[in-house]
């Protein structure tokens, strides 16, 4: 897989402060990021010169046959967050939701949960992926991080809007054309899946179906029933023992 230049700088944005008063001005600097990351491109719609795949193979559902390596014990821990409000609530919660079911489907698992830690991976969403990162307009999604230490993840909602054929401002999960929010969470929680395959399984290379695929146009992104094919599945359930053992050791 093409691997894109490190980003010098990405914007992180002022967090709301509970139970206390502010003191003194909001944090300007953001840190540099410093290492690779992987992006996920999609295929918004099968025309030429996009690269789409034709034919049934686009929308193949996955039926994982658990093979002789162990299925992983332990939940993948990710912290999910939406600084710029971007999602409503149903929206939200269809992405945590099809996320996890990604991983059932390949006998693993995520738990989503409310504080970070050395053992959480950060998913954040953002309106667009910051151009100075160097990746195309249509990635829906990247996975951050050194080599050897922990990734965080970051989804483009916009990028996601325009997969889905929806239009207006980046801002907002309001639904167009009569369109369901949870239609927008569903295509979120798959990509998210995939950038949290590569978090643990840096090693996967991307299969020609499933959700490990380099492209997903719309009809992955919403099709009942698709996930990670068989070779993704073990890598993913291997990386993520491996990578419980990592984390423990971390922290």
């Amino acid at each position: 897989m093409r691997l894109a230049s490190r980003p010098d700088r990405f914007p992180e944005p002022a967090r709301r402060r509970r139970g206390r008063r502010e003191s003194g001005r909001r944090r300007a600097a953001r840190p540099a990021v410093r290492g690779w990351f992987l992006p996920l491109l999609l295929v918004p719609f099968a025309g030429p010169g996009l690269g789409a795949e034709s034919g049934p193979a686009d929308s193949r559902g996955v039926a994982v046959t658990l093979s002789g390596d162990a299925v992983a014990a332990a939940p993948l821990l990710v912290r999910l967050y939406d600084p710029y409000r971007l999602l409503s609530r149903p929206a939200l919660e269809r992405l945590r939701a099809e996320a996890a079911a990604a991983f059932e489907r390949s006998g693993a698992s995520i738990r989503f949960v409310r504080r970070g830690g050395p053992r959480v991976v950060p998913a954040t969403l953002y309106p667009e992926i910051p151009t100075n990162w160097r990746v195309a307009p249509q990635t829906l999604g990247v996975a951050v991080g050194a080599p050897g230490q922990r990734r965080s993840v970051f989804l483009s909602v916009q990028a996601a809007k325009r997969a889905l054929g929806w239009r207006g401002p980046a801002r907002g999960a309001a639904p167009g054309a009569g369109r369901p929010a949870t239609e927008l969470g569903t295509a979120l929680g798959r990509v998210l899946a995939h950038e949290l395959l590569h978090t643990v399984a840096p090693d996967c290379p991307h299969t020609s179906h499933g959700l490990m695929a380099a492209r997903l146009n719309r009809r992955m992104l919403t099709s009942p029933g698709v996930g990670f094919d068989e070779t993704a599945g073990r890598y993913l359930r291997r990386g993520l023992s491996a990578y419980g053992d990592e984390a423990t050791s971390r922290g």
